[in-house]
């Protein structure tokens, strides 16, 4: 392995532990790496930790969340995977809908027309997905 190669697995413990920079840097290479190779399963892996990270209340968290759903619901390009498309967009719109309700502008001014873009499906979890969330605040 060459000395500029992303080694996850320094990271794990540290990550597991409630280190935010290592979920977060976790979350980064993961997205960064499911972007450069088309691959789901990198998006997915940086999902988990961009999850974590974004517990923390941290709204540049929370975005980074966002965009790391947007790309792996980008990567859901095979017949079947639309079911899983929509639930990525749809945890999506509720974590927007929560920061819109907590005041930031940059999300409540996007909020309705990326609703109006979304598939019912997603709008339809979304609704359940927000719900589940608000009982964890």
């Amino acid at each position: 392995m060459s000395a500029d190669t992303f080694n996850p697995f320094s990271l794990l413990s540290a990550a597991g532990s409630g280190d935010i920079g290592a979920q977060r840097t976790l979350a980064e290479e993961g997205a960064r790496l499911a972007l450069l190779h088309d691959d789901l399963f990198a998006a997915i892996d940086a999902l988990c930790f961009a999850r974590l990270a974004a517990a923390n209340g941290n709204v540049a968290d929370a975005g980074r969340l966002m965009s790391i759903l947007a790309i792996a619901g980008d990567l859901c390009r095979s017949e079947g995977e639309e079911t899983f498309r929509d639930l990525l967009g749809g945890e999506c719109l509720a974590l927007m809908s929560i920061l819109a309700d907590d005041g930031v502008d940059a999300v409540e001014n996007q909020l309705t027309a990326v609703a109006q873009w979304s598939t019912p499906a997603s709008v339809s979890v979304a609704k359940q997905y927000r719900e589940l969330m608000m009982e964890g605040k």
